[in-house]
């Protein structure tokens, strides 16, 4: 696949085509990160305000990654972030949440400001949610206020549109399926093959426009630093063994 193929699914695909709220799902092992990057971007690209929920510090992490890795953060920097939990200050920090309060008192403070501070059109990308969903999975009657209080309510919005990124990996499957049921469409994100073949699959796993689910996208790992190079943010990478000058 040519890099302007990848760059045309990834922003096709997560903001053209979005829905509600769309889940992506991933284990531990692979780059999220660069896809959380490329979705960043395809925004910018297309002038579409976004505003990032930092759940227990996860942007950190992520932004840590993207700039071992030689990459411009400016699209992390320059974003609106509204941190639920957590300590860690990581781009533009709206508003401070703390959840060890009653769920019903973090969520209302987290609707109005995303009402505050986000845009009509925008996109909310969620970051670290499985770490909040790991502190409430043996307690059902908890999980099940967070999916009527938060997630339920959230696709009571119209306009409102978003990626939730879960580290599934993390969590039981019971709550795994309560997040596929609230979504509108459903990713799955996995590295397979073997060693000098491994490949970068994303897999769409549920659709309400069930004609998706046969647009599998296959990338080979090793073809990643091509796509990266398209965006000309690329200053130094040393993990890639390349050097470029932004176009």
């Amino acid at each position: 696949m040519e890099p302007q193929e990848f760059e045309r699914y990834i922003g096709a695909t997560f903001v053209d085509k979005a829905l509600c709220y769309d889940v992506i799902l991933h284990s531990s092992y692979e780059p999220i990160d660069l896809i959380f990057y490329m979705v960043l971007n395809a925004l910018k690209e297309r002038e579409i305000p976004y505003i990032i929920v930092d759940i227990m510090d996860q942007l950190s992490v992520l932004r840590n990654h993207l700039r071992l890795l030689g990459l411009k953060t400016d699209v992390i920097d320059s974003a609106k972030v509204v941190k639920l939990g957590g300590f860690i200050k990581t781009g533009n920090v709206v508003k401070r949440i703390e959840i060890g309060s009653d769920i019903g008192v973090w969520r209302k403070q987290l609707f109005i400001t995303l009402e505050k501070h986000g845009e009509k059109d925008g996109f909310t990308i969620n970051v670290g949610l499985e770490r909040l969903l790991k502190t409430m999975e043996n307690n059902y009657i908890e999980s099940e206020l967070f999916f009527t209080l938060v997630g339920k309510m959230a696709l009571q919005d119209p306009n409102g549109k978003g990626i939730v990124f879960i580290n599934s990996s993390f969590l039981k499957k019971d709550i795994v399926l309560e997040l596929i049921e609230l979504a509108s469409r459903v990713f799955r994100v996995k590295i397979s093959g073997v060693l000098g073949s491994y490949k970068l699959i994303i897999r769409p796993i549920k659709s309400i426009n069930f004609m998706e689910l046969e647009e599998e996208l296959v990338v080979d790992l090793k073809d990643l630093p091509g796509y990266l190079l398209r965006y000309g943010n690329i200053r130094r990478s040393e993990s890639f063994g390349i050097e470029v000058t932004p176009e």
